[in-house]
């Protein structure tokens, strides 16, 4: 117990560096102890879908699209990993959730058909429960990590070499399925090769433009006046991130907001440099301070659903 509760304490004080909280912690021995995985066997037991084989008790998994049948408690009388799993998930259902999502790694692809199996067997609907395997991740140096070789990276090492945000930047630049190959040099670069440098400092140039301009208020009626090819581009841009929004949440895949932050900070970057904001006629200066004005509302929303600050000063 004190060897666990020490490495839960570890896991929790990285999660926290890197912003992420769970709201509740599962521990497999509580669901057994609480019956949990009794009441869930006596349950498939009633649907006569539990039987008894070489002195194993078995789940009836294959009448569900599983490829065989699963033991569930072994000939020692110990229930089974995947007997806790129906008896947490089980518990998950109970607890009124209509949909719920796990994260595995590439090991346990194999293991989405019994749980779904499991899930349709219990009565519920197994399309409820979405899986999302995520695959590992290595250095730039391209070493194969290994515990053995003691060269093994933590998320801490990672969170303490380059910061919180960067981090969780990194950590979503590639698909969930892709192999992500994490560059610590890159991350590190103040450059405009180091993608989350560009991104933040769009935003915080935006923020000096708007500290020079000693901008207050805007009367957003000075939109109407934006009409050049430059501006209605740059506007369509803009309008696009509601369409990322919907691919990332349809999918679950946070990378399509790090493509919309790419894209809307090279136009924002394109825009800059070819047209001035702050200039002399009033009209032109105070559309163009609405332009920028919803760039930055978009560019913080994005960074808050990923969950990172935005530079207001580099």
């Amino acid at each position: 117990n004190f060897v666990i509760s020490y490495i839960l304490r570890l896991i929790k004080k990285d999660l926290s560096n890197l912003g992420v909280k769970f709201d509740s912690w599962v521990s497999q021995k509580k669901i057994i102890e609480n019956k949990e995985v009794d009441k869930v066997i006596a349950l498939l037991k009633e649907k006569n879908l539990i039987y008894e084989q070489d002195e194993a008790i078995w789940f009836a998994s294959t009448k569900f699209g599983d490829d065989k049948d699963r033991v569930v408690r072994k000939k020692d009388l110990e229930y089974t990993y995947f007997a806790s799993d129906i008896g947490y998930h089980f518990n998950k259902f109970n607890r009124g959730f209509d949909e719920f999502i796990n994260i595995w790694g590439p090991d346990h692809h194999g293991y989405i058909n019994r749980i779904k199996s499991a899930i349709e067997a219990l009565g519920y609907n197994k399309d409820s429960l979405r899986i999302v395997i995520v695959q590992l991740t290595t250095l730039k140096s391209k070493e194969k990590m290994s515990k053995r070789k003691g060269n093994i990276v933590l998320v801490s090492d990672l969170t303490k070499s380059i910061g919180k945000d960067p981090t969780r930047f990194y950590y979503l630049l590639m698909r969930n399925s892709s192999h992500l190959e994490f560059d610590i040099d890159l991350a590190k670069e103040l450059s405009f090769n180091n993608p989350f440098y560009y991104i933040q400092y769009a935003s915080a140039r935006i923020e000096s433009i708007f500290r020079k301009a000693k901008l207050k208020d805007l009367d957003v009626s000075y939109c109407r006046l934006l009409n050049t090819e430059d501006e209605i581009n740059y506007i369509r841009t803009l309008l696009g991130f509601s369409n990322y929004l919907d691919k990332a949440y349809y999918t679950l895949e946070p990378i399509f907001i790090i493509e919309f932050l790419k894209k809307i900070t090279n136009e924002f970057h394109k825009f800059y440099e070819k047209n001035k904001v702050l200039v002399d006629n009033k009209n032109t200066k105070f559309a163009r301070l609405n332009l920028l004005k919803a760039t930055k509302i978009v560019l913080d929303c994005a960074f808050n659903i990923l969950g990172i600050k935005p530079f207001k000063k580099m």
